[in-house]
């Protein structure tokens, strides 16, 4: 990532990504705590070769790709005693969530036209807590704010990008 613009959109497409690769990841592991724990790793991925990402390509398949080398390296990690799917349906199923990306296309345009729409604090606050991957706490004491109004002022930030995608989403398909 070499300027900040560049940053908000890296920021926007992983942040966009969050709930898919939860569900993705945890379809391939059947386990909701290993889950987060593999969504974890992936954004930690995700993050660090940020600086390989492609802008001119999707961002979902390549996100999925990386969750699924996680999925695997956690399986991996596991052993025998955890294995539940085998390699090929684990395949079948990165296929399946992989094609499945199509709606979110029209999703990530809608957010980064409502990421426009928010005020600079609110785009720092998202920019800080999901591209920095700074806690609630650690955002509160920068901001010389108590952590529940933290809480509350990103709570309020995702309600409002949440109601600002339907909308667009709603109106691109009208």
């Amino acid at each position: 990532m070499v300027d900040s613009s560049q940053t908000d959109r890296y920021v926007i497409l992983l942040t966009a990504m969050q709930s898919r690769l939860y569900a993705y990841v945890l379809s391939l592991l059947g386990d909701k705590e290993q889950a987060a724990d593999v969504l974890q790793e992936t954004n930690l991925t995700l993050w660090r070769k940020a600086s390989e990402y492609d802008e001119t390509r999707v961002f979902a398949p390549w996100a999925y790709r990386i969750a699924h080398f996680e999925v695997l390296a956690y399986r991996k990690k596991l052993g025998r005693e955890r294995l539940v799917f085998d390699d090929t349906l684990l395949a079948n199923l990165s296929v399946y969530a992989a094609e499945r990306g199509e709606s979110f296309n029209l999703r990530l345009s809608a957010l980064q036209g409502c990421m426009a729409e928010l005020s600079e604090q609110q785009r720092d606050l998202v920019r800080h807590h999901y591209g920095d991957a700074q806690s609630i706490k650690e955002i509160a004491k920068l901001r010389g704010m108590s952590t529940g109004a933290v809480a509350q002022s990103l709570f309020r930030t995702r309600l409002t990008l949440m109601k600002c995608i339907e909308r667009e989403t709603y109106k691109d398909q009208s």
